[in-house]
């Protein structure tokens, strides 16, 4: 896995993109970083961009992001993109993702391009 994690200060938000196969444990590690960019740079708006990720991880792992989000520190005011993945499973994981993050009180979405995922960000 390849990952970038970088904050645009003109925008507020923090920006993970991810390249290649992606393990439970890289997808621990990609929010990790992202979410510890966001507190040095008090943000609230994040978005990750898998369309070049190929998926290994499970539904389960997914369902556990919300809780590590609280535990990280950030809270409701919190808004999260992710620009799913070009394959069906990662497009299905990324909708639940959103599923599972509205039913916990977080806001999140999916969409199938980075300029949308920014544009909801910045509405």
């Amino acid at each position: 896995m390849l990952l970038t994690v970088k904050y645009e200060a003109t925008t507020g938000i923090v920006e993970a993109t991810v390249t290649g196969a992606v393990s439970s444990e890289d997808l621990r590690e990609i929010a990790t970083q992202l979410f510890a960019c966001g507190r040095e740079n008090s943000a609230s708006l994040f978005v990750g961009d898998y369309r070049r990720a190929t998926i290994e991880f499970s539904p389960f792992d997914v369902f556990e992001v919300p809780q590590f989000q609280l535990e990280q520190g950030l809270d409701s005011a919190s808004r999260f993109a992710v620009v799913s993945p070009n394959h069906d499973r990662g497009r299905q994981l990324a909708e639940f993702y959103q599923v599972v993050s509205s039913n916990r009180g977080w806001t999140a979405a999916t969409f199938d391009s980075r300029h949308e995922a920014i544009d909801w960000l910045l509405e």
